[in-house]
């Protein structure tokens, strides 16, 4: 009796954090810069359950990933004593402490109890991105719907972060702030889906037509470019990692082919709908916004920030603080959309070499696992991670609690795969072992 009550015990609390992963990457995912409190209440119960789980097992984690754990920990808090000294902005302080050293120490408990976990979560994570992504493009149509009057949906709007809703003479700006979110899933559900053996996955499919036209509709330049820098990461990793053939090679480029027919035939219908696209104005804007002039913001802000970069080109004058010729925001002077560019201001040649290795750590870290067993997963979050990485040249994305899962869950994906061998090949060694013993007292019995 007490053995059947453990185990509906372990179900339950199992089930239990299954429910509570999904709540809580479901609302990062689909609602960034929403709910915070509920978020981290959500965050507080997953943390304390899996202290919990920590206590009451042997827990394991590979060295190099907890090493760059506690470096990303301490570059942080090494630039933010550069602040203290400089006195930075206070409260741009406390928010860098919070992000950058707090949540790591949170999300290596995460990591320690997922991965050590007995049953598969990150199948459940993996499962939220896609579903995620589909919600999110479907509210992104069912915004350009709205916004051509075709039917009036006004609980899109009910949502408290900011919409975009511009239908332009031969462009379209549609979208909340989740749109963001499909610079890592999008990349991540187009890998999955050609490194896929179940190719007629109709969800799937149906998941990144909708995702491409989202990203259309949206008139986020960078987001779009997204969609043509991941179709060529899926051609390299395919050719590099994955075919060998002519006949796959083919297959490979017959995928390319399909998508950008997908592209073509969607600038074509919106075109005939009512002319909300041209070809011309859409070349002009992507354009622009890599153009080198003052009407371009970001460029301004770079411009500037490597002025005063140039007063300490070594370490930087700390995190929290921005400079007064730009200010993009009175609330917080000190943030700017141009990311790479404020770490190298703010924390110098020194610390920023520092923080691009950190990241780049995590490819390297996903590189390894490919060349050893070609995981589908890790060719989909290594996607993600690179085009994320690439839209946060123009976006402060790095710089968001409801993001900053994307640093995290390639070393906490690997801390998985590496343990899941480890049980794996102790599994057999104990079998064989039994195996052997069996053996031995039979040829006894005979003999």
């Amino acid at each position: 009796m007490f053995l059947k009550g453990m185990i509906f015990i372990n179900i339950f609390i199992n089930k239990l954090i299954n429910i509570i992963i999904i709540s809580f990457f479901s609302m990062s995912l689909i609602l960034p810069k929403l709910y915070s409190e509920m978020k981290l209440v959500i965050l507080f119960i997953l943390i304390l359950i899996s202290l919990i789980n920590i206590m009451s097992r042997s827990i394991k984690i590979k060295k190099d990933i907890l090493l760059w754990y506690l470096s990303f920990i301490l570059y942080h808090l090494v630039w933010i004593t550069i602040a203290i000294y400089n006195n930075n902005n206070i409260v741009a302080l406390i928010n860098t402490f919070r992000l950058f050293v707090i949540y790591p120490l949170i999300f290596l408990i995460l990591s320690l109890s997922l991965s050590n976990s007995k049953s598969n979560k990150f199948h459940i994570i993996f499962n939220t991105i896609f579903v995620s992504n589909f919600i999110i493009s479907i509210y992104t149509i069912l915004l350009f719907i709205d916004s051509i009057n075709l039917i009036d949906i006004n609980f899109l709007y009910q949502l408290s972060f900011t919409i975009s809703r511009g239908v332009h003479q031969g462009y379209t700006k549609i979208g909340g702030e989740n749109i963001t979110t499909l610079f890592f899933t999008f990349p991540f559900i187009l890998t999955y889906y050609n490194h896929s053996e179940n190719k007629n996955d109709k969800f799937l499919i149906l998941n990144i037509i909708i995702s491409i036209f989202a990203i259309l509709i949206s008139g986020r330049r960078m987001l779009q470019l997204v969609i043509i820098i991941s179709l060529f990461l899926n051609l390299i990793t395919r050719f590099l990692f994955i075919n060998k053939t002519n006949k796959n090679k083919f297959i490979s480029l017959k995928s390319v082919v399909n998508f950008v027919i997908i592209i073509f035939l969607f600038f074509i219908s919106v075109y005939f709908i009512n002319n909300f696209y041209s070809f011309d104005i859409f070349l002009q804007r992507m354009i622009k916004a890599f153009s080198l002039s003052e009407d371009n913001v970001r460029y301004l802000q770079i411009i500037e920030l490597l002025k005063h970069f140039t007063d300490n080109p070594f370490i930087g004058v700390g995190f929290g603080k921005g400079i007064d010729t730009v200010v993009r925001s009175t609330s917080r002077p000190w943030a700017y959309e141009v990311t790479y560019v404020l770490q190298l201001y703010q924390t110098g040649i020194i610390g920023f070499i520092i923080y691009i290795l950190l990241l780049i750590y995590n490819i390297y870290l996903g590189i390894k696992v490919i060349l050893r067993n070609k995981d589908k997963y890790m060719f989909s979050l290594l996607n993600g991670y690179i085009c994320f990485l690439i839209a946060c040249i123009s976006n402060p994305l790095l710089a968001s609690f409801d993001f900053m899962w994307t640093i995290y869950i390639i070393p906490l994906y690997v801390n998985y795969l590496y343990l899941t061998k480890k049980r794996s090949k102790r599994s057999k060694f104990l079998n064989e072992k039994n195996r052997n013993y069996h053996f031995k007292l039979e040829w006894r019995s005979r003999y």
